[in-house]
């Protein structure tokens, strides 16, 4: 009697363990799915965002901007050629960009240490 009891604890035991490791086996590649689903969106999420981030870099915004209001003030072609080619109004757009980061990241300790 004391052997058929151990053989069906022995039993349970094993079907305990084989059930754990098939639970750990379906969470494994639950886990992996979920990892690789993740890696597909951010990588077209991640390409369309290059895609866009070229467009705008391609477009000099800055440049046509000084160019009309050069044209408006009547300067003289010469010297909006000069200030085109010194790529003044692009490095005053970057640091225009410049000092808004630094400021956006000065206030943003302030509001967390404040709270």
């Amino acid at each position: 009697m004391d052997t058929i009891i151990s053989f069906i604890l022995a039993v349970v035991g094993w079907l305990e363990s084989f059930w754990d490791l098939v639970l750990d086996g379906a969470i494994w590649l639950l886990e992996g799915f979920t990892k690789l689903l993740g890696f597909v969106f951010y990588t077209i999420f991640d390409g369309l965002l290059l895609v866009i981030e070229s467009f705008f870099s391609s477009l000099d915004l800055s440049a046509i901007a000084f160019n009309y209001a050069a044209q408006w003030s009547s300067l003289p072609p010469q010297t909006i050629w000069l200030v085109n080619q010194l790529a003044i109004p692009q490095g005053l757009s970057l640091l225009v960009g410049g000092y808004m980061i630094r400021h956006v990241l000065n206030i943003i300790p302030s509001a967390f240490s404040r709270m």
